[in-house]
C-alpha cells in the first residue's frame, strides 16, 4: 500500500459485558484503528456496550454501524451519541443507515429510508450545536427540540451506510463519512466511489472530504472453503438485499441461483437461504466478502486499498474450528503484515 489504510473491527452486543470489556482491550492492543458496533436485532444496547468499552479502552475510535431514524427518534440518538462521545473523549463515529432487522418484531415501517437519513443527519447535527429545532420533515418531526446540555463536541463525524446509488450519493452530499457494506471486489468499490463522487460534486465538494469505511464479512482459515462456508448465508442476504444494483457493480449471477431466487421470490426465509447458500459460487462469495487463506485475503485487501478506501473494517464469522477472535487476531498479526510487506 502507498498509504496506510486503517483497520476496524466490527460486533454486535453478543457478548457479556465482562467479556467484552476483555476484547476490547484486547482489539486496541492489538493496533487496530476503530471498533465499530451495530445497532441491530435484540442485541445488548449499542450505547452501553459503547460506554462500557469506552471505559476499558484508551486510545481505539469507537463508531456505531448503525443505527437508524425509526427505531429511535433521532433526538434521543443524538442525547446518546454526545454523552457516549463525552464520556470516550471525543472518539465517537456515529452511522446512520436504514436499518432492516429489527423493525419487522416492532412493528415499524421503513417510509423514504433517503429521506429519512437525510432529516436525521441534519436534526442531530442541529442539536449537537445547541440549537433549538423545529422540524417537520417527510418522515421526521422534531417540536422545539433542544438538549438539555452543552454537548462537549458539536461536530461528530456522521457516517452514512449504504450500497444503493442514492443513499452512496447522498453520503457524498452531506456526510463525513461513508460505510460502504459488503462489496470487497474492485468494480463494487469502484460502483461505490462513483456513487459518491457523483454526490460530492452535486454538493461542490471535493470527493477526497469523505472517509470511505469498507465494511466487509470477514473470515480466514488455512482451510479456504471452511472461510467460504462461515459467510456464505450473510453472501445471499447481501445479494438479496442488492438485486437492483447487481449489474452496476459486476455481479453476474450463475442461471441456476437466479432461477432459485426468482422461484422463491428472492425470499430470506431461513430454508430458503440455507439452499441458496448451497448454490453460491466462489468467485461470487469474493466479491462480497473477505474470505480464505492469509494469503488470499491479503491480496484482496491490496485490491481495496488501491482503490481509495481509507478503512476496512471486518466483521468477524468463525469458520468450523475456530472463533472469531482468532479471525481477527490472525487479520491483523498475519493478514495486515503479509500487505505491507507487499
Amino acid at each position: 500500500m502507498t498509504t496506510r489504510v486503517r483497520t476496524g473491527v466490527g460486533l454486535f452486543g453478543d457478548l457479556p459485558l465482562a467479556e467484552l470489556a476483555r476484547t476490547a482491550r484486547e482489539i486496541e492492543d492489538m493496533g487496530y484503528d476503530d471498533l465499530w458496533f451495530g445497532d441491530e436485532r435484540f442485541y445488548r444496547d449499542v450505547y452501553v456496550c459503547l460506554s462500557h468499552v469506552a471505559h476499558a479502552t484508551e486510545r481505539i475510535g469507537l463508531g456505531v454501524s448503525v443505527t437508524n431514524p425509526y427505531t429511535r427518534h433521532p433526538a434521543l440518538t443524538a442525547v446518546a451519541a454526545a454523552s457516549v462521545d463525552e464520556l470516550s473523549g471525543h472518539r465517537l463515529k456515529l452511522g446512520i443507515g436504514a436499518g432492516g432487522s429489527n423493525h419487522g418484531p416492532l412493528g415499524i415501517s421503513r417510509p423514504r429510508p433517503r429521506t429519512a437519513i437525510k432529516e436525521m443527519t441534519e436534526v442531530v447535527r442541529r442539536l449537537w450545536r445547541g440549537e433549538e429545532v423545529d422540524f417537520h420533515g417527510k418522515v421526521i418531526e422534531l417540536h422545539a427540540g433542544r438538549l438539555d446540555f452543552v454537548p462537549e463536541h458539536a461536530d461528530i463525524p456522521v457516517y452514512i451506510a449504504a450500497r444503493g446509488p442514492e443513499t452512496l450519493k447522498l453520503a457524498g452530499q452531506i456526510a463525513d463519512g461513508a460505510i460502504i457494506g459488503a462489496l470487497s471486489s474492485e468494480s463494487g468499490i469502484r460502483y461505490a466511489k462513483r456513487q459518491i463522487a457523483a454526490g460530492a460534486a452535486l454538493a461542490g465538494r471535493d470527493a477526497d472530504e469523505v472517509d470511505v469505511v469498507a465494511w466487509i464479512y470477514t473470515s480466514i482459515s488455512d482451510d479456504a472453503a471452511a472461510a467460504r462456508a462461515a459467510v456464505a448465508r450473510l453472501v445471499v442476504n447481501s445479494l438479496q438485499n442488492s438485486r437492483d444494483i447487481l449489474e452496476q457493480i459486476g455481479l453476474e449471477l450463475p442461471q441456476d441461483l437466479r432461477d432459485f431466487f426468482e422461484r422463491t421470490g428472492w425470499s430470506q426465509a431461513i430454508d430458503v437461504v440455507d439452499e441458496a447458500a448451497k448454490l453460491l459460487p466462489q468467485h461470487i462469495v469474493d466479491q462480497l466478502s473477505l474470505t480464505g487463506t492469509v494469503r488470499e485475503v491479503a491480496g484482496k485487501i491490496e485490491q481495496i486499498a488501491a482503490s481509495g478506501v481509507r478503512e476496512i473494517a471486518v466483521l468477524p464469522f468463525a469458520p468450523v474450528g475456530s472463533s472469531k477472535m482468532e479471525v481477527v487476531r490472525r487479520f491483523q498479526r498475519e493478514v495486515v503484515p503479509a500487505l505491507n510487506a507487499g
